[in-house]
């Protein structure tokens, strides 16, 4: 059971950024241009390296490319730049003005060309390219922009994978990018589960488990020892933050795959022993002086929180509460990489596997962060956590659409207690929370008069949602739920852009006047939702 919560969290993040990328399209501080020239050749005798206007430097980007390859059908290149980070309403990077970012296409020419430019960069901040076509999209890569770039990209887009070559002044740090995304995609999918197997042939042993680590600090090594050789070719900034994020995924991937090897129900007494022993011999601290690289790059903020609370597990033979892990950050951390760190923590407990998190609990914490966090993107964000949910507030009065087109109101249960559950079409953890529930705790209240389910879907499109809802897998149209629908506006909903829900299913109970009880976010724990029911009936 509890591996699938894991994995519902990252799939689940996974296709809400990719089914979120087409709500959310528009174009702000950018320019871009689809009348282009014909080759990468006079591209290159136009490349920027940065002029002075109004007596300032231009600390704008530009970026030339071609698309080609035997799968190339006319796609257009999407482009999604932030100069800040937050976790956002599906999880992933917050695409909205309070990061300062921006989202916008560029059409390629006739023959694949396509040229754009990011205005006013000040400091370094993070960019996404893909590929769009239609409803299908492409990642290209992930990239850490900087002040004064300029790049040309050559990218072949073929039936099974897509290559990027980069040309320019700024083509170093780039193909860096791109080089050291690709190991680690290689060690994720298959060295990694190459390693892993290596373990459970030797049955957890301890020495099969230090030769796990071993094999895998190799990899690290030779990355890391890549990455320094393009020291004199990239920015001192990006040397460390590179080299902190590479050496960041490795030990991510150690302290997951040992989690998931732990808690499998299979492993016996002595194999869990073995496994929280090799935690506690490899276990590494963190270099303080590097607290502002690691406040500027959300890999590694979300590895610090991942390692703290899998640390804590190990550490105690429990999992740890909201604030346990908060408290222990807000000791261990300081300055902007602590704002960060609580702030993400209250955003998303359910994405580092917390689901002890009561009502209470949360408010409490809440409102220590807002005495601390400066920082306005992360105060802001903590506002919001204390007014959104905090118990007793007014819920938002949804208006969706039924099966019938009928417009639904959340004030039309006045005198209802309402569960309201939010799911998409996709998601493991809804679909494992809707069969729990179902089975084993809308049994005991069916026959209640004043208690009702609302199942609300993310989905993109109705007839997805009808498929899905009639399948059993997430809902049910039999019993006396109410199915509703954001008629296709997912993220863009006004309810979603009130809740801003962090993970799936997003689960609330309402009371009888419309006002907040609590958010459930250990949807996995029957008890206490049964509780919840019946104390507010």
């Amino acid at each position: 059971m509890y591996i699938d919560w894991i994995c519902f969290f990252r799939i689940g993040f996974i296709l809400c950024s990719v089914t979120s990328l087409v709500t959310t399209l528009s174009a702000h501080e950018l320019d871009s241009d689809t009348s282009l020239p014909n080759n990468l050749e006079h591209l290159s005798k136009m490349l920027v390296y940065g002029s002075k206007t109004d007596n300032k430097i231009d600390a704008s980007a530009f970026f030339y490319g071609h698309v080609g390859g035997s799968a190339y059908k006319g796609d257009s290149v999407y482009v999604f730049f932030a100069k800040d980070f937050i976790t956002s309403s599906n999880g992933t990077l917050e695409e909205t003005k309070s990061t300062k970012s921006s989202m916008f296409i560029v059409k390629t020419d006739g023959n694949g060309y396509f040229h754009f430019s990011i205005k006013d960069i000040q400091k370094p901040g993070r960019l996404r390219i893909g590929l769009f076509a239609g409803k299908d999209h492409e990642l290209v890569n992930y990239y850490i922009i900087e002040p004064r770039d300029s790049v040309q990209m050559e990218i072949q887009k073929d039936t099974d994978n897509i290559n990027v070559h980069y040309f320019g002044k700024s083509a170093a740090k780039y193909q860096l990018m791109e080089t050291l995304s690709n190991k680690n995609y290689n060690y994720s999918f298959n060295v990694g589960g190459y390693l892993i197997k290596e373990v459970q042939a030797n049955h957890y042993s301890a020495t099969s488990l230090d030769k796990f680590w071993k094999d895998q600090q190799k990899y690290c090594d030779s990355d890391v020892a890549l990455v320094g050789t393009y020291r004199d070719r990239i920015s001192s900034f990006l040397y460390k933050r590179t080299k902190a994020e590479t050496i960041d995924f490795f030990q991510r991937a150690w302290l997951e795959a040992l989690k998931l090897m732990y808690i499998n129900p299979s492993r016996s007494t002595d194999e869990q022993k073995n496994i929280a022993n090799a935690i506690r011999r490899h276990h590494t601290d963190f270099d303080h002086s590097l607290s502002g690289i690691y406040a500027s790059s959300e890999n590694s903020v979300y590895f610090l929180l991942e390692k703290e609370v899998i640390e804590q597990f190990f550490n105690t033979g429990a999992q740890p509460s909201l604030s346990e892990i908060y408290s222990l950050v807000r000791k261990k951390y300081t300055g902007l990489l602590r704002e960060h760190l609580c702030t993400e923590l209250l955003i998303a407990p359910n994405a580092y596997w917390i689901t002890n998190n009561d009502g209470a609990m949360f408010d409490k914490c809440v409102a220590d962060a807002s005495m601390f966090v400066k920082k306005t993107l992360l105060r802001d964000a903590i506002r919001r956590l204390a007014t959104t949910y905090k118990k007793g507030m007014e819920a938002f009065n949804f208006d969706l659409k039924d099966s019938a087109d009928r417009s639904v109101r959340l004030s039309d249960f006045e005198g209802k207690l309402v569960l309201m559950d939010v799911w998409f079409t996709g998601c493991t953890g809804c679909s494992v929370f809707h069969h729990m529930f179902k089975s084993k705790i809308y049994p005991e209240f069916e026959g209640e008069n004043d208690f009702r389910v609302i199942s609300i879907s993310a989905d993109r499109d109705k007839a997805t949602w009808l498929k899905s809802a009639r399948s059993d897998r997430y809902t049910d149209f039999d019993l006396n739920y109410v199915n509703l629908f954001t008629n296709g506006l997912q993220f863009n909903d006004p309810m979603f852009k009130y809740y801003r829900p962090q993970a799936f299913p997003f689960i609330i109970l309402i009371d009888k006047h419309g006002r907040l009880i609590a958010r459930i976010t250990d949807a996995g724990n029957v008890d206490q939702i049964k509780d919840m029911i019946r104390e507010n009936l």
